[in-house]
C-alpha cells in the first residue's frame, strides 16, 4: 500500500531523497491502530509517474501534482496489453498504462482508417484530343447611327393684350416745388474770420450759383397702372351626357272621308187655287 501519515516523525521530517513527489510505502499490519516499520518503495515524479509491484498485479500512477497535493491511480491489470476488440471497446484501461482504447497505441490497429480503394485494372489512356480550329474573327457591321428623335413642338402661350392707354394727368394747379439749392448753398460755410472775407465768399457762391443754374424740376411721371387681372378661369364643365335619338313616329293613315247624308228636296210650295174656283162668300 502506499499512504501519508501524519503526527509521525518518520513521515512529517521527510529526507532530502523523499522531496519533490509522492512515495509508495509497503506494510503490514492487521489493523491502524497497530504500528509496524514500513518500507520505502519508490518516489513517482514527473520522469518516473508510475510503479509496478514485482508480481505486475499492481500499478501505482501519478497522474498530476503539485506543492501541496497529488492525484494518483491505483490499477489492477487484466494483461499486458490490450490485444482484442472486446479490450479495445470497454472504455477501460485494462493493460493499466495510462491510455483508454482508442489513445492506446495496442489498439491502433481497430481504428486505423479503411484503406483507400485500390485502383482498378490499367487501361490505355486515350489519345489526346486534338485542339478545335481557332473560330475566325467575327465581321464587323458598320455601326448604326440611330436618328435622334424628333424635338417636341413648345406652343407658346396667346401674347398677353397691351395694357389700356393711359390718361393724360390733368395739370396740377399748384406751382411746381422750387428746385433744391445747391449742394455748394446746402453746405453750411466755414465761420467767417473777418467781414470782408464773408463778402468775397457770398460774391464767389453768388457767381457760382448763376454760371451753374439746374434745369426746371419736372415732376416724375407715376408708373403706369398694371394691366386689370384677367377674371378667374371658371371650371370646365363636363360635357352634357348623349341622349338616345327619339324614336320615329309611326303615321297613321288619314281617317277615310265622311259619306255626306243627301238633303231631302223641299216640298214644292202651294199651288194657289184658280181665281173661278173662288168662291164669294154671302153676307
Amino acid at each position: 500500500m502506499f499512504s501519508y501519515r501524519m503526527s509521525f516523525r518518520n513521515f512529517d521530517e521527510l529526507a532530502p531523497g523523499f522531496v519533490g513527489g509522492t512515495n509508495v510505502h509497503l506494510f503490514s499490519v492487521a489493523n491502524q491502530v497497530e504500528l509496524k516499520d514500513s518500507v520505502h518503495l519508490e518516489l513517482l515524479t514527473g520522469d518516473s509517474p508510475s510503479w509496478t509491484d514485482p508480481s505486475g498485479t499492481l500499478v501505482v500512477r501519478q497522474v498530476a501534482s503539485s506543492s501541496l497535493a497529488a492525484i494518483v491511480t491505483v490499477c489492477r491489470p487484466d494483461g499486458t496489453k490490450e490485444a482484442t476488440y472486446e479490450k479495445c471497446t470497454d472504455f477501460w484501461d485494462n493493460d493499466c498504462d495510462g491510455l483508454v482504447d482508442a489513445d492506446d497505441p495496442d489498439c491502433a490497429q481497430f481504428y486505423k482508417p479503411p484503406p483507400p480503394p485500390s485502383p482498378g485494372p490499367f487501361s490505355p489512356s486515350p489519345p489526346p484530343r486534338t485542339p478545335n480550329p481557332a473560330p475566325p474573327p467575327p465581321i464587323l457591321s458598320p455601326p448604326v447611327v440611330l436618328a435622334s428623335p424628333p424635338r417636341p413642338v413648345v406652343h407658346m402661350p396667346p401674347p398677353s393684350p397691351p395694357p389700356p392707354a393711359q390718361s393724360p394727368l390733368p395739370p396740377s394747379s399748384s406751382p411746381p416745388p422750387p428746385p433744391p439749392e445747391s449742394t455748394a448753398q446746402e453746405a453750411s460755410p466755414p465761420p467767417p474770420n473777418s467781414p470782408s472775407a464773408s463778402l468775397a465768399g457770398s460774391d464767389i457762391s453768388n457767381t457760382v450759383v448763376s454760371r451753374r443754374r439746374r434745369p426746371p424740376f419736372i415732376p416724375p411721371q407715376p408708373p403706369p397702372t398694371p394691366p386689370p387681372a384677367p377674371p378667374p378661369a371658371l371650371p370646365a364643365l363636363p360635357p352634357p351626357p348623349l341622349r338616345a335619338p327619339p324614336k320615329p313616329r309611326k303615321l297613321r293613315p288619314p281617317p277615310p272621308p265622311k259619306a255626306y247624308k243627301k238633303k231631302r228636296p223641299l216640298p214644292p210650295p202651294p199651288t194657289p187655287p184658280p181665281p173661278s174656283a173662288i168662291k164669294p162668300k154671302n153676307g
